[in-house]
């Protein structure tokens, strides 16, 4: 299986620079049967590549390498559960990061006023 992710991943890297980016990924779930085969079995639809990207994009630097793309997609396949409590985290995370961004507008616009 982890040999069959690793040549999708090539196929899906169309600048071939060794990594994957969401639009690479958006592009292959689009274009690439394989992958999209993969994506449902995994009950992933087009909607939710966001979520799943950033949890395979650990360190959020907008890519991902073959391995650990293909170790993260190996792992969700088999934890349907951990997939969702992970998703679940990066989008509690992302909305702690926009209240916070608001809070420091709201005290500088409220800073200016006084």
């Amino acid at each position: 299986v982890k040999s069959e992710l690793l040549t999708l991943c090539e196929h899906m890297d169309t600048d071939l620079s060794g990594t994957i980016t969401l639009d690479e990924m958006k592009l292959a779930f689009q274009t690439s049967e394989p992958f999209r085969r993969l994506m449902l079995l995994l009950e992933i639809d087009e909607k939710e590549l966001d979520g799943v990207f950033a949890i395979l994009d650990s360190d959020d630097g907008g890519q991902v390498d073959y391995t650990e793309f293909v170790d993260q997609m190996y792992d969700l396949r088999t934890g349907d559960v951990r997939m969702m409590v992970c998703i679940t985290r990066k989008k509690l995370e992302n909305f702690e990061r926009l209240i916070k961004a608001s809070m420091q507008d709201n005290r500088e616009s409220i800073d200016e006023n006084q």
